[in-house]
């Protein structure tokens, strides 16, 4: 839902710096019976008026909603805020958008090669997009490999394509340029290893068949790789090798910490070429004497080696060479730098490239 808003000041002139959303001034939604059912943001974009949004992951179950602002203060933090009241109310009839929601159950059902099944479910068509839901399970091998709460830490890679093998729209892939159009995704648990997806697209064709390409996933999965150095030895650059992932640790250093103020900690600069994902990574690190310590990774990271072609291939970088801006794990509370460091990679984001599936969807 998008609402465009503007403010005027005295001499009838859009102030685009004036209105903030948050505690103070809200822009609610509500169903027809008054239950809250989202809220909207500025999401920026032009400076010719607010623009403004919220994100459903499915249809509204409502014949009307009512859009309610509650502005009581203009002005940013850094300025005296002027109060008064500015608050407005409207409704919609959603009767009409309604009757334009049609549902397509969709079948189809495949077993990867490390034991995720994925199963597709329903097409929404609506008047603001297209929702395409499926279902995932984990196999008890697989689920083994990701205890606890690891296995909900998730990604899907796809895209659809026309029967000439044009690209359409891709989601999460390793591909140079490609095709987006996701408004909103969303993901719940739904049974021990098994997870409900709901991607929402400006469009998908009506008219005529296309297809529906499984790239890959990923799972966060227990680890245990290790790297062991000796920091004074970082004269010059190692690198390792950690399943299919290269770090090459540059530098050893002694500097302030940013999470606990008036003390130190040990930074190891490095730069990455990840096969895996980053995202549900979680480090350790153990001195001298297998102590243990916490670690926090901090930096930029960008796509290389991808294809225009190609969904899969490409890896992602660690750190900007360019700009000589490496990667840091930040070791908390190791306010020295000792004779020898070891890091272990508890847990790996695991990714998954070799699913073979397709479907024809009509």
């Amino acid at each position: 839902m998008t609402i465009a808003l503007q403010l005027f000041d005295e001499n009838g002139k859009h102030d685009r710096h004036k209105l903030s959303i948050g505690d103070a001034n809200k822009i609610t939604i509500k169903d027809d019976k008054g239950n809250v059912v989202g809220s909207m943001y500025d999401m920026g974009y032009t400076s010719d008026f607010y623009y403004m949004v919220d994100f459903f992951s499915e249809p509204l179950k409502t014949d009307k909603i009512t859009i309610e602002g509650s502005i009581g203060t203009l002005g940013q933090r850094n300025e005296t805020l002027i109060e008064g009241n500015w608050d407005f109310s409207f409704d919609i009839d959603m009767k009409e958008a309604n009757k334009q929601n049609k549902i397509e159950e969709m079948a189809g059902s495949y077993s990867t090669p490390h034991g995720m099944t994925v199963t597709l479910k329903r097409l929404t068509r609506m008047v603001q997009g297209v929702r395409f839901e499926l279902e995932t399970e984990l196999d008890d091998a697989a689920m083994a490999r990701s205890p606890g709460g690891l296995w909900e830490k998730q990604m899907l890679s796809f895209h659809f394509e026309t029967t000439d093998g044009e690209e359409i729209h891709s989601v999460n892939p390793r591909k140079m340029g490609y095709m987006d159009s996701l408004m909103t995704s969303d993901h719940r648990v739904i049974g021990n290893g098994k997870m409900r997806w709901s991607y929402t697209f400006k469009y998908l064709p009506e008219d005529k068949p296309y297809r529906f390409v499984l790239d890959g996933y990923s799972v966060a999965e227990k680890d245990g790789s290790r790297i062991t150095f000796r920091p004074s030895e970082l004269t010059e650059s190692q690198t390792f090798k950690i399943m299919n992932d290269r770090l090459e640790l540059v530098r050893t250093s002694l500097e302030e910490s940013q999470t606990n103020k008036g003390t130190y900690e040990t930074v190891i600069s490095f730069y990455g070429k990840m096969d895996n994902e980053i995202s549900h990574d979680e480090w350790k690190a153990y001195d001298s004497v297998g102590k243990q310590y916490d670690v926090i990774t901090m930096g930029t990271s960008s796509l290389v080696n991808t294809l225009t072609d190609h969904w899969r291939e490409g890896y992602i970088s660690m750190g900007d060479r360019r700009a000589k801006q490496p990667y840091e794990f930040r070791i908390t509370r190791l306010d020295h730098i000792p004779e020898e460091l070891t890091l272990v990679r508890k847990v790996v984001d695991k990714r998954y490239k070799d699913p073979d599936w397709s479907v024809l969807l009509k």
